[in-house]
């Protein structure tokens, strides 16, 4: 439920789900408007659940930078409400943006010269792995870190 300081213009749910014996497990969803604010509440709302989670240090810092890129990235391509959504899982985070687009990113080589494409670069050497998944209301990029 968001708190009075929390903004309206985003819903955030924490669901509960199973975990193997002895692990821990918790996840968030937070859904954003599509404006040049959402990295910025992504990454504030990443260091808050990581250290609520008992995760600091340089892999919450690394979970902050990826989640920026990945809600620039929607924010910038998809140009819809975004959904960012964490789980925790045992020793490994899952970093979840989704949005209304389907069209997936593409990593470019790096000899591309081009101005974008730089962010799913860093993804790409930041984090343990990373994918896009189309779904039917439009995509999800994700990226997974390792404590």
């Amino acid at each position: 439920m968001p708190t009075s300081t929390q903004q309206l213009d985003h819903r955030q749910t924490l669901v509960p789900r199973s975990a193997a014996a002895g692990e821990k497990q918790h996840y968030l969803s937070v859904e954003l408007r599509p404006d040049l604010e959402a990295p910025r509440r992504c990454r504030q709302t990443v260091e808050r659940t990581l250290s609520r989670w008992g995760w600091t240090g340089r892999q919450a810092e690394v979970a902050e930078l990826l989640v920026s890129e990945l809600a620039s990235n929607a924010v910038i391509h998809a140009g819809s409400a975004l959904r960012l959504s964490l789980l925790l899982s045992g020793e490994r985070i899952r970093i979840e943006v989704a949005d209304r687009s389907r069209t997936l990113p593409e990593l470019r080589p790096r000899a591309s010269g081009g101005a974008g494409g730089w962010g799913l670069r860093l993804i790409d050497q930041l984090s343990t792995r990373w994918d896009a998944e189309r779904r039917l209301d439009g995509k999800v990029v994700w990226a997974e870190l390792e404590l």
